[in-house]
């Protein structure tokens, strides 16, 4: 029998990765040595990751032709494998190779298409991709938001694409807050991906919680989320993810309430514990697509903030009055960095206020002990100096604020009032 086109090619493919070498346009013949039935094949990405390094040297017509076998590639694909490894090749350049509304549309069909098992896990590596397809390119983004207005549907959804759909709509939330995905969120909470479900849903709450205008409103979004992560730990089997976002969450709380640095100190080591099994659990490795973990930073972020805050209440540096305002201001910072950590995409490219609640919630209970005197302001003035942070100029005038209702009070007063006299659970503000 003679080997057509397509088995030919599959045939050097195979030679070549044999040998070693990369599978280039030049290796296989160029571009027109590549049969359009060729992007049924298992082998396809290894000619579609070439047909994008070699980009530059096709013209016109063979551009369409290979956005065509691309298409065909991902729409016909029956192999997981294969779909994931050419969506691998050619996902990140689509904008550059301006093909990025037909993929938008393959993935969108792809994902659609879930009515067998088959088909589910297909469409779940496909809704992957269509997320981050989305969140580079912005023509792609509707794709997939409108899509979560159908998710789950009416007959059940497979495991697999439950929870890429669910941690599909956690994205959305986190770049667009897209209130369909937020609402995709929520139905899935009856699926077999609840936990991630409940996960999604727990960094959706902390987000608006972080976004509020006022401190109790705060603390009551953060109750809200607290509930999220406390279902998704309990039906996740213990995930770490959802046990550390548990306990930044009871310690931020407990802080608001005036909690002494021994109340504090489980929720810290708890956090630490959940953080080392994030990460060597293989939850977190920053090994993981960026654009599947828009959070990654976030928790490290959050960790220390707990832990230097932690720090800054606890008895043994207030001797040191010469440490403690130094200590102070970084807690402080590093709550200001923490709550802006979670800032959706659009907040980097406009002029939108940033959340500071969180900071200003917690600042009386830091700056009591130590703002005694005026010319500690000056601690502020240096530090800003030396910072390179695009957001110390904000977070430094929010210490000045916190220092100077303080020193007013003093006027008055004549003298700082420790957060210890203060009945439980105020906070002066």
């Amino acid at each position: 029998m003679t080997m057509g086109a397509a088995e030919h090619l599959e045939a050097k493919i195979e030679e070549i990765c044999a040998l070693g070498q990369e599978v280039t346009l030049g290796a296989i013949g160029g571009f027109n040595a590549i049969p359009a039935e060729l992007a049924n094949s298992a082998m396809f990405p290894y000619a579609a990751e070439a047909i994008v390094l070699g980009w530059d040297e096709l013209d016109d017509s063979q551009h369409g032709a290979a956005a065509s076998m691309f298409v065909t590639a991902i729409t016909t694909a029956q192999s997981g494998l294969a779909l994931n490894d050419t969506c691998k090749a050619i996902v990140p350049s689509a904008a550059a190779l301006e093909i990025d509304i037909r993929l938008k549309d393959a993935l969108r069909e792809k994902a659609s298409a879930r009515s067998n098992p088959s088909e589910g896990a297909l469409a779940a590596i496909s809704i992957q991709w269509l997320a981050h397809l989305a969140v580079g390119i912005h023509t792609a983004r509707p794709g997939l938001c409108d899509l979560f207005t159908v998710i789950p549907s009416e007959s059940r959804e497979t495991r697999e694409f439950a929870i890429a759909a669910a941690q599909a709509a956690g994205i959305a939330y986190d770049h667009w807050r897209d209130q369909n995905a937020r609402e995709c969120l929520l139905r899935l909470t009856d699926t077999d991906a609840e936990a991630d479900a409940w996960f999604g849903l727990g960094q959706v709450m902390l987000v608006d919680a972080l976004e509020e205008d006022g401190s109790d409103a705060m603390v009551e979004g953060l109750q809200r989320a607290l509930s999220c992560f406390e279902k998704s730990e309990r039906t996740g089997e213990s995930r770490s993810d959802a046990a550390l976002y548990v306990h930044i969450i009871r310690f931020v709380t407990a802080l608001a309430k005036n909690a002494t640095a021994e109340e504090l100190r489980p929720h810290v080591r708890g956090a630490e514990r959940a953080l080392a099994e994030y990460v060597l659990g293989g939850t977190g490795l920053p090994e993981r697509p960026t654009w599947l973990r828009p959070r990654y930073a976030a928790e490290s972020a959050w960790i220390s903030a707990i832990q230097r805050i932690h720090q800054a209440v606890g008895p043994q540096t207030r001797t040191h009055a010469w440490y403690k305002p130094a200590m102070v201001i970084n807690s402080l910072s590093d709550a200001y960095k923490a709550s802006n950590s979670l800032l959706p995409l659009r907040h980097k490219d406009d002029d939108a206020e940033k959340p500071a609640m969180l900071t200003r919630m917690i600042a009386p209970r830091l700056t009591a002990p130590f703002l005694e005197r005026t010319e500690r302001l000056a601690l502020v003035d240096e530090w800003l100096k030396e910072s390179d942070s695009p957001d110390a100029e904000a977070f430094a005038q929010l210490v000045k604020e916190a220092a100077e209702r303080l020193l007013d009070n003093d006027a008055v007063n004549s003298q700082v009032v420790s957060p210890k006299a203060q009945p439980p659970g105020s906070i002066r503000r």
